[in-house]
């Protein structure tokens, strides 16, 4: 299951409905403070036509919007669809994408249109749900609550990563007792084979 927020004030609801068309994708509207999506609570993604990039490079809240994208905690992108009536230079425009991508560090992708956007919008939650899930990015990483701590501990150790970490825990109930645990115990535990059990005692104990 996939969950896309859309923001209630976004006028087009084209791309939440070309998003409802995936299996699996639920998108629910609710005013967000910032940008007009957010997929799987770790993207922020602002969706502008190429008439909206003009008005806010003249008006100038292309950069403020920029600003607070980059200064939230949650991945950011920009996606532009073409199409639409430019009221600018393609020199302001290219300008102004490159300050976004360079000076603020926030990635541009472009749009034929809706459908697009839709599936832009859907592979990047999914890369989001498949990294959350199978991934701790360990550099910088402050997993929040205990067992999330304990979780990440373990995952240090060659050989386990989510899933074998969450099923030793909870065979286990705490780091110490599987530091201290024989090696015929861990081989009991499911997915633990004898290469990786050697792995945890020679990291754990020398």
């Amino acid at each position: 299951m996939i969950t896309i927020l859309a923001d209630d004030r976004e006028s087009d609801a084209r791309v939440s409905d070309e998003l409802r068309k995936f299996s699996g994708v639920t998108v629910l509207r609710q005013r967000l403070p910032i940008g007009d999506y957010i997929a799987e609570r770790h993207l922020i993604i602002e969706r502008k036509t190429q008439s909206d990039l003009s008005v806010s490079i003249i008006d100038g809240r292309l950069f403020h919007q920029a600003g607070r994208l980059s200064a939230s905690k949650l991945k950011t992108a920009f996606i532009i669809e073409t199409g639409s009536k430019n009221f600018v230079s393609p020199e302001a425009v290219q300008g102004a994408l490159i300050s976004i991508g360079i000076v603020f560090g926030i990635p541009v992708f472009y749009s034929e249109g809706p459908a697009e956007t839709a599936y832009i919008i859907y592979h990047a939650a999914l890369q989001c749900e498949r990294h959350t899930a199978e991934h701790y990015r360990r550099p910088g990483y402050r997993p929040r609550g205990i067992t999330a701590r304990k979780l990440f501990v373990l995952q240090g150790i060659p050989g386990i990563g989510p899933k074998r970490a969450k099923i030793l825990l909870g065979h286990f109930g705490t780091i110490k007792n599987i530091i201290t645990a024989p090696p015929a115990e861990l081989l009991l535990v499911s997915g633990i084979n004898k290469k990786t059990a050697q792995q945890m005692i020679s990291l754990l104990h020398e």
